[in-house]
């Protein structure tokens, strides 16, 4: 099924005055789910975001930006081909401000394991991603999180419970093709795609073009007799997100860039209503 752009643009209007900012341009709430993923920035917001209870990947096509959280006095310069892993825990206000004049990148918003939503924060930053040969079809696909075709992301470490989480990228040159069977996948696998850039022909039961800002949920049932994944780059230089695992146990709740698997926690706890006044 393909979700409509104008219905995955949607956060609370309330929180969006109370931040000054006008996140409903970039953010994208994935509903239902794929996987533990819960939101798409694109393109990346440049101010001050408070998060709660998530994970967030930030990956930059073109440019850089400058990486600054509230857990750490460090600044993080992120080039393209790199990938920045900030784990929030139980809070964290982080930023990421242009260092070039035009930036193309965009941010996954991952919620975490129950377990793990009052963790202390973390970040990570991996110099490199992880090239899958695909020299048959003239793609370039890159691995930046979790584990495929036995090629494995080691600079960014995986909680348990989100073992099974992947994020990869494909760029298409003109009638390229990207391919691959349902068993790829871990198990269950939910799996996501969103376009980038460019135009995507998803070859399925009904051919179906996907254009840049299009989010598209794949029903990936690992069944023997499932037809593959199947793409191909309508125009030059497209570009797609590939990105899965498995379903969370518990439902999921946003407010704003807060997550949480207790709705109640979200409107009454006081740390909640610290980083909502942020």
């Amino acid at each position: 099924m393909i979700v409509a752009r104008t219905a995955v643009k949607t956060i609370s209007t309330r929180y969006k005055q109370a931040l000054r900012r006008n996140l409903s341009s970039s953010v994208h709430l994935i509903q239902p789910t794929v996987g533990s993923f819960v939101a798409l920035e694109h393109p990346l917001n440049s101010d001050l975001i408070p998060h709660v209870g998530l994970c967030t990947l930030t990956f930059i096509q073109d440019g850089s930006v400058i990486h600054q959280d509230s857990s750490s006095e460090k600044e993080q310069l992120i080039e393209p081909e790199e990938v920045s892993w900030l784990v929030t825990g139980k809070g964290v206000v982080s930023a990421q401000h242009s260092s070039t004049e035009e930036v193309d990148g965009w941010k996954l918003w991952i919620a975490l394991p129950k377990k793990y939503e009052k963790m202390e924060p973390a970040y990570y930053h991996s110099p490199s991603i992880v090239e899958i040969p695909n020299p048959r079809f003239d793609t370039e696909v890159r691995l930046l999180v979790g584990k495929l075709w036995g090629r494995e992301q080691r600079n960014i470490p995986l909680l348990p419970g989100m073992k099974d989480l992947f994020v990869l990228t494909v760029e298409f040159k003109t009638n390229s093709s990207f391919w691959t069977c349902p068993q790829a996948f871990p198990k269950d696998a939910q799996v996501g795609i969103y376009v980038t850039s460019g135009k995507i022909q998803l070859n399925d039961d009904d051919t179906t073009v996907l254009e840049s800002g299009d989010l598209h949920v794949w029903n990936n049932t690992n069944d023997t007799d499932q037809k593959l994944l199947d793409l191909q780059g309508v125009l030059p230089d497209s570009r797609c997100i590939i990105f899965g695992g498995s379903e969370l146990p518990e439902p999921r709740y946003l407010k704003g860039s807060l997550c949480s698997s207790d709705q109640n926690k979200l409107d009454h706890d006081e740390e909640f209503a610290f980083f909502q006044g942020f």
